[in-house]
């Protein structure tokens, strides 16, 4: 039984790209844990009732702790994050868990008793589209974000859908390009009134992880 107040499992503030624990709540499981920042003195956090900072790792007192969702619903604090990214419930669809056909194939999964996904939009600035992407549940059987996700692009002028090559996420980015990964690589597209062009910025797939020492200014709030 370890003594030094770590847990096999916690909920941690960093500086990205860097892992290295500024403020530290150690949890009891996996069933809760997570949070985001409201605005740049709030965060909010999905914490046991029990969870308290590690003395080590205590977050600055101008920091605003509260409490996000009942720590049981696991859903809610990710359904929050899309909100504030932009994203709208359209349709609350009735998903049951996927299963792989095969799990080395993109789009090789079966639905396991339904064919209603939980729709959501997101508008851009380039008209005339709209991101919708399509929630259809959890996947347990490969590695990565239990999700099922699919997206498509949706012309308003010609209500036609464009489907995107991912396998996990689409976007839109800060310079508002049509961003997505796919296979380990992370492609934009320059989005014209008929389609989309694509193209490819960073392959990640030569990329392993590796331990290394984080700078100095990764280890202190300011």
């Amino acid at each position: 039984m370890r003594t030094d107040g770590y847990t096999n499992t916690w909920t941690a503030i960093s500086k990205p790209p860097y892992y290295t624990a500024l403020a530290l709540w150690p949890e009891i499981g996996t069933w809760g844990g997570g949070g985001l920042f409201i605005d740049q003195t709030t965060v909010c956090l999905r914490l046991h009732e029990s969870a308290r900072p590690h003395k080590d790792h205590l977050p600055p007192p101008n920091l605003n702790i509260i409490q996000c969702v009942p720590h049981e619903r696991e859903d809610n604090i990710y359904m929050q994050r899309l909100h504030a990214y932009g994203w709208t419930l359209v349709h609350e669809g009735h998903s049951n868990p996927y299963v792989f056909q095969n799990p080395y194939a993109t789009w090789g999964y079966i639905a396991d008793g339904t064919t209603d996904p939980t729709i959501r939009h997101k508008r851009t600035e380039n008209k005339p589209y709209r991101l919708i992407m399509y929630d259809y549940g959890y996947t347990y059987v490969s590695s990565g974000d239990p999700h099922v996700f699919r997206y498509a692009l949706y012309n308003e002028q010609t209500k036609v859908n464009i489907p995107i090559a991912t396998d996990e996420w689409a976007d839109f980015d800060q310079q508002g390009r049509l961003v997505y990964v796919n296979n380990g690589a992370l492609f934009a597209a320059h989005l014209t009134q008929t389609g989309m062009v694509e193209h490819q910025i960073a392959d990640f797939n030569e990329q392993r992880p590796k331990l290394i020492q984080s700078p100095t200014w990764a280890h202190t709030w300011f």
